[in-house]
């Protein structure tokens, strides 16, 4: 999901080095903060960011000077702990893509939860509707003969009936159309509800982008196979979706793939990793991009 115009402020600020810094330098970090966008780009001249952070114009290059210096007492050694560096047309912050990870992972269960909430009120609102123009019985009969002919048929049940009609055989309607087990599991239950309100062109998205995944997983590592999780793999493979476009995350997917950096290597460099570096990715992405002049 975009979270473009918002910043979550973590908590663990308050142990960090940069809440002992001048009170302007603290000010302006936080305005950096909020003025990030999703590859952790703040856009702005020094004026402009003297303006939005109340400061004057010496006290936000101080800030600057300090927040691009090294910290040796930073608990984050990238970059000899130095917070931002200069781009075109503004800064980067340096943690962002890790801050973000970390706060994806909060979206999701939040954004699960409402939609849960979304999903129980108006199936509620659905049944009262049915049984007050409709007798089960009539709509169990009809189904099936004329479905075109049911004015409150529930969206559970037609969706039931054009899937056995249409026969779709699509990778993405494999992972949304999946049937429930015989006992499905409170997670299960959950990620079930959380298909039935997705959009159909983002849930076909996130199954094809599982598939390739698979695909390059095998073709950039010496022919191992990728080893999935289709309900996990399918719900990361949405948020994705809704943050960069196919030919992006197919980029991101071969970066994760063949990065010799450590903390990647490390890993099986499965679904689950790609999902977490994919920010990462794009912000190393992102940097190359501008070295060599590539508009995105």
């Amino acid at each position: 999901m975009s979270l473009a115009g918002y910043t979550k402020l973590f908590n663990s600020i308050l142990a960090s080095t940069i809440w002992r810094a001048p009170d302007k330098t603290r000010i302006v970090w936080i305005t950096l903060l909020a003025m990030a966008d999703k590859h952790g780009i703040a856009e702005g001249s020094v004026p402009g960011l003297a303006d939005f952070a109340r400061v004057s114009i010496p006290a936000c290059r101080r800030a600057l000077d300090e927040l691009s210096s090294p910290d040796e007492d930073s608990r984050s050694k990238d970059q000899e702990g130095r917070r931002i560096e200069a781009v075109e047309g503004g800064w980067r912050l340096i943690n962002h893509g890790k801050y973000r990870e970390t706060m994806d992972a909060d979206a999701r269960r939040e954004y699960l939860k409402l939609k849960q909430r979304e999903f129980r009120r108006k199936q509620k609102s659905t049944a009262t509707v049915n049984n007050a123009v409709n007798k089960p019985s009539t709509v169990l009969n009809t189904l099936g003969k004329d479905v075109n002919n049911l004015s409150t048929i529930s969206l559970k049940t037609a969706q039931s009936v054009n899937d056995q009609s249409t026969n779709v055989n699509n990778v993405g309607r494999q992972y949304t159309q999946a049937s429930p087990s015989p006992d499905p599991s409170p997670v299960q239950e959950q990620d079930a509800r959380a298909r039935t309100l997705l959009p159909e062109e983002l849930a076909e998205r996130a199954g094809r982008l599982v598939e390739r995944y698979g695909e390059l997983f095998q073709e950039h590592r010496q022919g191992a196979k990728h080893r999935p999780r289709p309900n996990l793999d399918w719900l990361e493979a949405c948020d994705l979706c809704r943050v960069w476009d196919d030919a992006r995350l197919e980029k991101l997917a071969m970066l994760v793939l063949t990065t010799d950096a450590p903390f990647i290597t490390k890993t099986d460099r499965g679904f689950k990793i790609f999902a977490m570096k994919a920010s990462w990715a794009d912000n190393l992405l992102c940097a190359w991009e501008r070295k060599h002049g590539v508009k995105v």
